[in-house]
């Protein structure tokens, strides 16, 4: 899955192409192809948002990510917020979403999370001048069969984990 995420940074992170979807109304996709990946990301709103992005290999669900956030200050125009997002997002190295500290200009993208076996809880933040302009949340994690309730549950993550 560590391809599908990377190829997600270079070439969907900068996707322009964007689509209403016709099964959720008022959401917009984001679809990316490259060879046996796929990734589809589906979201609603511009300064208050939600999403999910699923990845796909060979058709099948691998792993997904769903998000909820906010610009927080309405004196930013969202255009310029996502611009450098998207930057952020295709300089980054994690796997899960951008680095942790891109810095362009008075623009500063944080992003840190914590993973325990294929299950991710993490925060992304967006400062101008040092100044907190737009917080993502998000939680995923590998899409796997799991035999039981007591397998799937010992693997999620204690929220205190990502707010130490």
């Amino acid at each position: 899955m560590k391809s599908v995420m990377k190829e997600n940074k270079h070439g969907y992170g900068g996707a322009t192409i964007k689509y209403l979807d016709p099964f959720l109304p008022l959401f917009k996709l984001i679809y990316y192809r490259k060879g046996k990946y796929k990734v589809i990301d589906r979201y609603s709103g511009d300064e208050n948002f939600i999403g999910q992005t699923v990845y796909y290999l060979n058709k099948n669900p691998k792993y997904g990510l769903n998000y909820y956030g906010l610009i927080t200050k309405n004196r930013f125009k969202s255009r310029d917020v996502y611009a450098f997002l998207k930057r952020a997002l295709i300089a980054g190295s994690s796997k899960y979403r951008g680095l942790d500290g891109y810095k362009e200009g008075s623009w500063l993208y944080k992003n840190k999370f914590a993973e325990k076996t294929g299950f991710v809880e993490g925060e992304e933040k967006i400062f101008y001048n040092k100044e907190l302009i737009y917080i993502l949340l998000y939680h995923g994690g590998k899409i796997a069969e799991h035999k039981s309730l007591k397998e799937f549950s010992k693997n999620l993550l204690k929220l205190k984990n990502i707010w130490d």
